[in-house]
């Protein structure tokens, strides 16, 4: 991943940790869906998380 300044605050958990750039992550904690948290009041944006 290239290095950005971030414009919001993204949280991203796996059962219950969260994670942080440049996290390990092992592929038993990835067997669940990740909970995905985008910060901001404006609800007429949109984001495309790949």
């Amino acid at each position: 991943l290239d290095s950005f300044t971030p414009n919001i605050k993204m949280t991203v958990t796996y059962s219950m940790k969260q994670v942080y750039n440049g996290s390990e992550l092992f592929p038993s904690t990835v067997t669940t869906r990740p909970r995905v948290e985008i910060g901001g009041g404006d609800m007429r944006s949109f984001f495309t998380l790949t």
